[in-house]
């Protein structure tokens, strides 16, 4: 599946990580939709990230998650 903006995902919020043993990945990923897909270029280094999106949490309209790697978010 394709992951599009208006696609639900769960994707991690690091806002909730405290440790590995405290807050384990089935605690810190959250459900979402996806607002926006693109790629960039780290003007620091030079790296390429082709492909990321921003997230909406649910429940946090106002807030947008910003970066988050293709490959690391869950579809539904």
């Amino acid at each position: 599946m394709e992951i599009m903006p208006g696609t639900q995902v769960k994707v991690f919020d690091s806002r909730i990580f405290k440790n590995d043993v405290d807050t384990p990945l089935s605690m810190t990923m959250r459900l979402a939709t996806v607002i926006r897909r693109y790629g960039y270029i780290c003007s620091v280094f030079g790296w390429i990230y082709p492909d990321v999106i921003d997230v909406i949490f649910d429940g946090e309209p106002g807030r947008i998650s910003k970066a988050h790697f293709t490959e690391c978010v869950q579809t539904l």
